[in-house]
């Protein structure tokens, strides 16, 4: 089974290790300034472009 799709939220700038650590990220929303070369980040509080994004990474 493929490890599933995650979004990770990055409470503090050191939690960006996680991203090296986990599997299948598709999506980071942060509590302080962040930005990826190859993943959306979003405002946590954009619920629904999130969700659009999820799904849509889902479906592929």
């Amino acid at each position: 089974m493929p490890p599933y799709a995650k979004w990770v939220l990055l409470r503090e700038p050191r939690d960006a290790a996680l991203l090296g650590a986990l599997a299948n990220v598709i999506g980071v929303s942060a509590s302080f300034p962040f930005s990826h070369p190859n993943l959306p980040v979003v405002d946590r509080d954009e619920v629904e472009r999130i969700a659009a994004l999820a799904i849509a990474a889902v479906r592929r």
